[in-house]
């Protein structure tokens, strides 16, 4: 009866009875730096962004939360996220989107 916080990187293997994956925005779930990579040397970072992704969201057992901020402050100003483009990969009748 733990609470354990841990990498994408390093859940890979591991099962948890429930789960909350964070920052399923854009520029933290897709990293922003792979858009970056992408324009220095051709890598192709989304499509391992979506793997990690896979990761987390199959480490869930019973129930799986996927969080995302609204809004963020950035150096000082607040700034409108943007949900992560792997949020619409996610059959609809599987989500339940709660508003604080």
């Amino acid at each position: 009866n733990t609470i354990t916080l841990l990498t994408l990187h390093s859940a890979k293997g591991l099962e948890f009875p429930v789960c909350f994956l964070v920052g399923m925005e854009e520029g933290y779930l897709p990293h922003s730096r792979v858009f970056l990579d992408v324009l220095l040397d051709g890598r192709q970072g989304v499509p391992e962004e979506r793997r990690l992704a896979y990761v987390g969201l199959s480490r869930a057992m019973k129930r799986l939360y996927l969080v995302r901020a609204m809004q963020r402050e950035v150096f000082g100003k607040m700034v409108k996220s943007k949900a992560s483009r792997f949020l619409d990969s996610l059959p609809d009748h599987l989500l339940r989107t709660i508003r604080y």
